[in-house]
């Protein structure tokens, strides 16, 4: 069941790429429509403090600290998948994510940039939302759809994550394609 108000994470470094200030401006957004959530960032890196000082300087600048929290990356990762509502990865780019491997395979519902794998793993109304990450109100649009989802539709999009991950990432299904590249002549 959906936490009230829903929780989402976000598991990546707080650098440029991964479209921090971004989000930031989509919160600041879903905040002046109205809509209660709490999104915990965890992703704080050594290097990026530049960076960071920018995003934590817009969060205050906005007042929007009760909405987004910028945290240390933490060993417990799956402790967070299970304790949240939604996962989310804002990035511009991305190989294959391994932390949508993880959220679907803990059976949460992600929206995430419409970038290069992504679209693997994250079905568009099946187990998520896709957005363009240049785009604000695509990521605030997103956002909404998520919060909009009713228990029933909620639960749903919670067991086609896991079946997706299961299908695409089981080990079966690895063992089986890993196993067909070493025999093909």
């Amino acid at each position: 069941n959906l936490n009230v108000p829903p929780l989402i994470i976000v598991v990546s470094s707080i650098w440029p790429p991964k479209n921090t200030i971004g989000m930031i401006e989509a919160v600041r957004v879903l905040a002046s429509l109205g809509y209660r959530f709490r999104m915990e960032w965890y992703g704080l890196v050594e290097g990026q403090e530049k960076y960071v000082k920018q995003c934590v300087d817009r969060i205050s600048e906005y007042e929007i600290s009760e909405y987004i929290k910028l945290l240390p990356k933490v060993k417990n990762i799956e402790d967070k998948y299970k304790e949240c509502d939604f996962f989310c990865l804002p990035s511009f780019y991305e190989g294959t994510p391994n932390v949508i491997c993880e959220a679907i395979a803990t059976g949460r519902p992600v929206i995430c940039s419409d970038v290069c794998d992504n679209r693997i793993y994250v079905k568009e109304g099946v187990n998520g939302f896709l957005f363009n990450p240049k785009d604000c109100d695509e990521i605030v649009h997103s956002l909404i759809k998520a919060f909009k989802l009713d228990s029933n539709e909620y639960m749903k999009m919670s067991e086609n994550s896991r079946m997706i991950a299961e299908n695409i990432l089981g080990e079966t299904v690895f063992f089986n394609k890993y196993n067909d590249i070493l025999t093909q002549d």
